[in-house]
């Protein structure tokens, strides 16, 4: 079973990734959703590896994530590797970055919240937008 952590808005949903048809690779339409994880991805690790520079906003990780991952937000992808897991990334570029990756499990089917850190460069080509 998941554990899913709520948006700043109250939402388990804090946007929804589109269906995107590219020629590298096509990407379905899914939520995107923050699991409470552990140290290598998820809240868990945002809170023990970004929390000073995500302070230095004075907001909290939830907060941070709510802001990056919204209706509107870019989408990076790199395509450095053809692995079904292929990373994305959400862009605000005003405040930072948030690395997604597709999940696809027997109950469901979304994009969680690997990381989230306060780097406002893209990197990638631009595939499209958050719903």
């Amino acid at each position: 079973m998941y554990k899913f952590v709520p948006s700043s808005f109250n939402s388990l949903d804090f946007a929804v990734f589109p269906n995107i048809v590219h020629p590298l690779r096509n990407f379905v339409r899914a939520p995107v959703r923050l699991q409470e994880g552990n140290g290598r991805w998820g809240l868990r690790h945002v809170e023990l590896a970004h929390a000073p520079e995500i302070a230095k906003l004075k907001m909290d990780a939830v907060a941070f994530i709510s802001q990056v991952v919204k209706p509107g937000s870019p989408i990076y992808c790199e395509f450095d590797s053809f692995k079904p897991s292929q990373r994305t990334q959400a862009i605000n570029l005003r405040i930072g970055t948030v690395i997604l990756e597709y999940k696809n499990t027997r109950e469901d089917e979304f994009y969680t919240i690997i990381t989230a850190f306060s780097r406002k460069q893209p990197v990638g080509q631009l595939i499209g937008r958050l719903e």
